[in-house]
């Protein structure tokens, strides 16, 4: 008899691969890799982030509304250094920071007087209106703040930063008002405040008061001249006006921390950030440090928590 074909042998398939997770490590408190490249993508519906790993940078996107986590692809040039930010129109700064420039429309430019001559530029803003503008020098260990009318580029008030407490400074325009901010150069501990562009007096300190930590604000526009900025270790945002001083609205982000067995936030001033979802309005605070693994989207027109996003982590 003719021989018959043996019966196929069925082959179970493989399991899929496990979901994605951060794995942050064996220690509770430990600080995982520090989030790099930060981002909002598909119109803000989902946030993209890289993290240098055991053995390779490797970047996710998480979703924002379903908390999911998936692998993406690592940018070219992922270690190449971040260029400057352009120097906005229309100023023009020399590579050496030595010479400022207001231009016309038609090419021609005209210098800027300096505050002090041996000054290096190192910040440069225009307001929204176009009609101010403000470059930050520094001379040895003095900061000065010089501000400009525009278009012709006339000299106009300047801020001498006082050397005690914070002796570093820089100053750009959050709308049509200075945000001066001020620090310790080398790491958190600083205060910010609003100046009048004219007058260069405060209108008003960020917070409402000194003591509210700005390293770091992330300032985000909300509405006309609402403004949200982050305390520096993320523990609360503030809604505030730049134009009288105005806080419209306090967000209180401690309970969205973990802490640690003695009942300590694990806010860190040197980690986290803010950003702005252009499509909804929202903010997205992204907290980093020991408390990495958690996303919140804050409403800022009514000062509300929207939603705290969870990102999934490996088992210890």
């Amino acid at each position: 008899p003719p021989e018959t074909a043996p019966a196929p042998v069925e082959v179970e398939p493989p399991p899929p691969p496990p979901p994605p997770c951060l794995d942050l490590g064996d220690e509770a408190y430990a600080v995982a890799p520090m989030l790099e490249r930060v981002a909002l993508v598909a119109k803000g519906h989902a946030l993209y982030f890289c993290r240098r790993e055991t053995d390779a940078p490797a970047c996710y996107t998480l979703d924002l509304d379903s908390g999911a986590l998936a692998i993406a692809e690592i940018p070219s040039g992922f270690d190449d250094a971040w260029s400057k930010a352009p120097v906005p129109e229309p100023l023009r700064v020399s590579e050496d920071g030595r010479v400022a420039e207001v231009c016309q429309e038609g090419g021609r430019c005209r210098p800027l007087k300096l505050p002090v001559r041996s000054g290096t530029v190192t910040d440069a803003s225009v307001s929204a209106d176009g009609r101010h503008a403000a470059l930050t020098v520094a001379a040895d260990d003095q900061y000065t703040i010089q501000l400009y009318a525009l278009p012709t580029g006339r000299a106009l008030k300047r801020i001498t930063v006082a050397s005690e407490p914070f002796p570093c400074a820089t100053a750009h325009f959050v709308a049509n008002t200075l945000l001066v901010m001020q620090n310790i150069c080398a790491g958190p501990a600083g205060y910010a405040w609003l100046a009048d562009p004219k007058s260069a007096k405060r209108v008003a300190w960020v917070g409402g008061t000194s003591e509210f930590g700005a390293w770091s604000l992330h300032e985000q526009p909300v509405d006309g001249d609402l403004w949200a900025f982050r305390q520096e270790a993320g523990r609360e945002i503030v809604v505030q006006s730049v134009a009288d001083g105005h806080i419209a609205h306090r967000v209180d982000l401690e309970a969205t921390f973990p802490t640690s067995e003695d009942g300590t936030v694990l806010a860190d001033p040197d980690a986290g950030l803010m950003l702005r979802d252009e499509a909804t309005g929202e903010l997205v605070v992204v907290h980093d440090g020991p408390a990495q693994g958690r996303v919140v989207r804050v409403d800022p027109r009514t000062g509300t928590i929207v939603k705290v996003v969870d990102v999934p982590r490996c088992a210890r």
